[in-house]
């Protein structure tokens, strides 16, 4: 989160970036957390997240509209699935060596 805020061409956006982390990190952590089951692995889908928040961030208007809450929890979502295929397919290369 450090290089992000560093990253910051002005004052207003980090300013909007750090209030949006305030008011979403939590619920997107439950989300993530609900689709992956472990913590590390939500907060990785978290992190993936909020970079991907940090790209778009000028797609993000009204903080606290239900469109911003709809779209950040869209890329929690789809981070936190992203995840649970790459850690699937771990575990089915695992599977099938353990087979052999």
């Amino acid at each position: 989160m450090i290089a992000i805020l560093l990253a910051f061409s002005d004052e207003k956006t980090q300013s909007k970036y750090e209030q949006i982390y305030a008011k979403y990190a939590g619920i997107l952590y439950r989300i993530t957390k609900s689709i992956l089951k472990e913590e590390h692995l939500a907060q990785d889908a978290l992190q993936d997240c909020f970079i991907k928040v940090f790209l778009n961030l000028n797609r993000i208007g009204e903080i606290d509209s239900y469109r911003t809450k709809a779209y950040l929890t869209a890329i929690a979502k789809t981070a936190a699935i992203d995840i649970y295929r790459k850690e699937k397919k771990i575990w089915d290369v695992t599977e099938s060596e353990e087979i052999s």
